[in-house]
């Protein structure tokens, strides 16, 4: 299969790499020659002098291959190569400068695997761009288990339908030591063991809670993160959402027992009735 990107002198044809990430969301866009590339009505690339993609062959099949990516350590790439950062999706394309009209997209998807320094060379990360079919290789069906198989919370359609808004809280970051962050403003939930597998969340990162234990006057709480949180967290307002196990004894603190799905679980048959109903 010839190679996607457009054989024609480098000189006549430039690589463009857009990285979106976080709400808004935000972006960043390079392009890979001397001087900065200005697109009326979309916006300015900036200028990289380094930066290699490696296309791979896009099959009809269910899986493509990663392309690969070597460039300057620029943002947001070089925070993500640090410490946990928010999804980054790229969309990968080429132009010729001297005509915008023949811009056009090569391969887009989400990056991962980011390192520095490859091969001891400084300033550069390395990384791939997986396309969306890497998502589909995954196991269909449901665990047959005591636990619910529901997402908690009310969002994209899940059955479990408990209204997230009723028990999310925001507070402020006044303290960071590796996985573990104070923030005050965010208080005891109704019952012990809430904040549990529920998550902290800022500029579209969200950190998983291992978790939480309540200030002496309960105006803050430590929570136990999944990992390091970034060191730009700190003083910023975050987002505190509580979690579910997926526990039967958790559905009843929450009072949304009739959405339980786990499965081994003896109802008596007044419940039964009242869930089919």
């Amino acid at each position: 299969m010839p190679n996607p990107i457009d054989t024609r002198s480098a000189s006549i044809v430039v690589q463009l790499l857009t990285f979106i990430w976080g709400p808004g969301p935000q972006e960043q866009r390079y392009v890979g020659m001397a001087d900065d590339l200005p697109i009326p009505d979309y916006g300015n690339f900036a200028s990289l002098t380094k930066m290699e993609i490696t296309p791979k062959a896009i099959t009809g099949g269910i899986s493509d291959e990663p392309w690969d990516v070597l460039m300057a350590a620029v943002h947001p790439i070089d925070r993500a190569a640090r410490e946990p950062h928010a999804t980054i999706t790229c969309r990968v394309e080429e132009v010729d400068p001297f005509d915008l009209t023949t811009r056009r997209l090569l391969w887009s998807g989400y990056v991962e695997n980011v390192t520095t320094n490859p091969d001891g060379q400084p300033g550069l990360v390395r990384f791939q761009i997986h396309g969306q079919k890497a998502k589909l290789p995954v196991a269909l069906g449901i665990l047959i288990n005591r636990h619910c198989q529901n997402p908690f919370g009310d969002e994209q359609g899940s059955p479990c339908k408990f209204p997230l808004a009723t028990v999310r809280q925001t507070g402020t970051i006044t303290a960071i030591e590796g996985n573990e962050v104070t923030v005050v403003g965010a208080t005891a939930v109704p019952a012990k063991g809430m904040w549990r597998e529920g998550s902290v969340s800022y500029d579209g990162l969200e950190l998983k809670i291992e978790d939480a234990v309540g200030g002496v006057d309960e105006s803050y709480t430590v929570f136990k993160l999944e990992c390091d949180a970034p060191a730009n967290w700190f003083s910023k307002e975050v987002v505190c959402t509580p979690g579910c196990d997926g526990l039967l004894t958790t559905c009843r603190i929450y009072e949304n027992e009739l959405r339980f799905n786990g499965l081994g679980i003896r109802m008596s048959k007044v419940d039964r009735t009242r869930y089919i109903s």
